[in-house]
């Protein structure tokens, strides 16, 4: 990890594309280091209340630990988006029917004395749609488009035009859509308290919350590669491509 005094003024996204480990620590202050990555770490400390000097402690810690050996910046962009795919995109398929079963329980049973699970079943199942929308949309149309991008780049196949016009358009939306995912999850996280239930919740309840939690670390690290790395590398290779035809 480089010098932490130099840390103040860098945004969050930059850190964390540095050493991926850096993801937690962010999460664990409550900074949005994927749609608001754009933050500098002393604007975003100032924002949440926390004071930086915390923050570079717990960052200080990390050089304790193994280094996180995985640099995505140097990945090309059909690299990244396989394993985006694999790795976020399945976790989705895997863990939003999951969590959908947890939260019918949950409300069934609990809902009627504890209306606030209401409301958290009715912000999750608004996002678990539009996650499934959106990942339909990357997966049919802009990521097809970016694996041929970077084998035009190579030379392995000649490039066409989308007919979206430039991958910045697309682009434009899903980041978009990244925006309203962030904000579904700030409202789960502050109806739950936190993922936390009460302390006589059942183990249903308990996993519910649980699994949501976890819902929430791997859609931050999902949006992050697709925000601060995947979609900047994007379009600057378009532009290569663009200029070599």
């Amino acid at each position: 990890m480089t010098d932490l005094k130099n840390y103040a003024e860098r945004s969050l996204a930059d850190i964390v594309n540095e050493d991926l480990r850096t993801a937690d620590v962010f999460k664990k202050f409550g900074m949005d280091f994927c749609c608001g990555g754009g933050r500098s770490l002393a604007a975003a400390c100032e924002r949440h209340g926390v004071q930086i000097e915390e923050v570079l402690e717990a960052l200080q810690k990390l050089d304790q630990e193994e280094q996180q050996p995985t640099d995505f910046t140097d990945w090309p962009v059909d690299r990244l988006v396989a394993y985006i795919v694999e790795k976020h995109h399945r976790y989705l398929e895997e863990a939003l029917p999951m969590i959908e079963e947890y939260a019918a329980k949950v409300s069934k049973v609990h809902g009627p004395s504890h209306p606030e699970v209401l409301q958290v079943q009715e912000i999750f199942m608004a996002l678990a749609w539009e996650l499934r929308v959106h990942l339909k949309k990357e997966e049919n149309i802009l990521f097809p488009y970016l694996q041929n991008l970077a084998k035009a780049h190579r030379g392995e196949i000649k490039w066409n035009p989308p007919t979206f016009g430039k991958a910045e358009n697309p682009i434009r939306q899903m980041m978009a859509e990244h925006d309203d995912a962030g904000d579904a999850l700030k409202k789960l996280r502050a109806v739950t308290r936190g993922f936390f239930p009460p302390e006589y919740a059942c183990n249903t309840w308990r996993a519910y919350y649980r699994k949501l939690e976890e819902l929430e670390g791997d859609l931050f690290l999902h949006v992050h590669l697709e925000n601060n790395v995947l979609f900047p590398k994007a379009v600057a290779l378009e532009a290569e491509v663009m200029q070599q035809a």
